[in-house]
């Protein structure tokens, strides 16, 4: 994951993000009941097969109400496939995919889950523990398409970086909107990186190129505990709106860096989904990290 550091800033201001904006009427949508499925392994814990089932429950539930083209199985193999065998192109294409195909539809409410861990054979007497995840979620429909017009470009300053070292990238979006950067780590959890304590502002200027991280604090490289290798990804929201990330948990990662919002990726993908696709663009771009 990437740790931040400020570089000259001596004291730490915590950002205060307000409630959500935007409401939905209790009787709008289409509630449908959602199902997703993942195994335990040696790379795969019991939390993270939690969060995947959860994940692929959410995507069910968006197919099966809309039809939507996709399918959270195929997305998530492909996008760990890609992942674990450093194709960094194909990992950015993989999420773009499925953000773009996802448009159609939204979640905006969701009952109580129902989980299980279940104990599966295979025909060579192997087994498997099975984490299945259940809920009904209300799914509304996007009736606005993509302005084609509005486009976000994301730039790394290189794809391989050695642990430690300095991450830079750069911006440069086709309108003027307000710029939400991620970096989806190793872990599989997503930090959001900027705005930030030190750049709290996130407009962008239209044609303007931005380079972050800016004056006064950096991105740092590292590995995940027992790995020499790793892949993780920046992704980039630009909104015509001023758009807000309602994070879910203040990491502190230690003394002499800043907190951070931690959450997941599904939650980046709702709170994308909840702004217009009209209204809204992302990029993203992926980079290895190498002891």
């Amino acid at each position: 994951m990437l740790t931040f550091s400020k570089a000259l800033l001596t004291v730490l201001a915590l950002v205060c993000l307000p409630a959500p904006s935007q409401l939905f009427a209790q009787d709008s949508g289409i509630w449908v009941t959602g199902r997703g499925t993942a195994y335990l392994s040696d790379d795969l814990t019991s939390a993270d097969a939690k969060l995947r089932a959860r994940r692929k429950a959410r995507a069910d539930a968006i197919e099966r109400a809309l039809g939507v083209n996709i399918t959270a199985e195929k997305f998530l193999q492909e996008f760990e496939v890609s992942r674990s065998q450093g194709e960094a192109s194909e990992t950015g294409e993989s999420f773009s995919n499925y953000i773009r195909e996802s448009r159609r539809g939204r979640i905006v409410d969701e009952e109580e889950w129902q989980e299980k861990s279940e104990l599966t054979y295979f025909t060579d007497g192997g087994q498997v523990v099975k984490y299945v995840a259940v809920n009904r979620f209300r799914v509304l429909e996007e009736d606005n398409p993509p302005d084609p017009n509005f486009k976000l470009d994301l730039v790394l300053s290189k794809t391989q970086y050695q642990e430690g070292e300095g991450v830079v990238f750069s911006v440069n979006a086709t309108q003027d909107c307000y710029l939400t950067v991620f970096n989806l780590a190793a872990n599989d959890s997503v930090y959001l990186i900027f705005p930030n304590v030190v750049e709290k502002s996130n407009k962008q200027k239209a044609s303007q190129k931005r380079t972050i991280p800016g004056f006064g604090y950096s991105f740092t490289t590292a590995l995940p505990a027992g790995k020499d290798v790793a892949m993780e990804s920046i992704i980039a929201v630009a909104s015509k709106d001023s758009l807000v990330f309602h994070g879910k948990t203040r990491y502190r990662p230690g003394e002499g860096y800043s907190d951070m919002w931690k959450t997941g990726l599904n939650d980046v993908w709702r709170w994308v989904a909840e702004v217009d696709a009209d209204r809204r663009v992302e990029a993203i771009e992926s980079f290895k990290i190498y002891r």
